[in-house]
């Protein structure tokens, strides 16, 4: 389980390994893939991940640009993603959430 949060630098991990042990490493890094446009907000979809714990290189691509929620409070993308390895490998499945972090001019 990865969470980022780019406007306050927060960033955390959790992985937990198929015998139940768990750990919460502090290195992993990602990279936007590509943005979906929705008035002057903008959302990350699709990214590359890098997870040293991991020993691998994968990337996240959501099934649907269509899982937007428009909220009075706070507009939002949620889906399920595809999980490639680096190969291009399908590898798992993940429900991505994510916000606007950037607004366009």
């Amino acid at each position: 389980m990865l969470f980022a949060f780019p406007r306050s630098g927060h960033r955390e991990a959790t992985y937990a390994r198929a015998d139940g042990s768990v750990s919460w490493p502090e290195e992993f890094d990602y990279t936007v893939e590509r943005w979906l446009q929705r008035g002057a907000s903008r959302y990350g979809l699709g990214w590359r991940l890098e997870l040293p714990f991991k020993a691998g290189r994968y990337r996240v691509v959501p099934l649907d640009d269509g899982d937007f929620n428009p909220n009075l409070a706070n507009d939002y993308w949620e889906g399920l993603c595809r999980l490639l390895d680096g190969t291009g490998r399908d590898v798992g499945w993940c429900v991505v959430e994510t916000t606007a972090p950037a607004h366009t001019p």
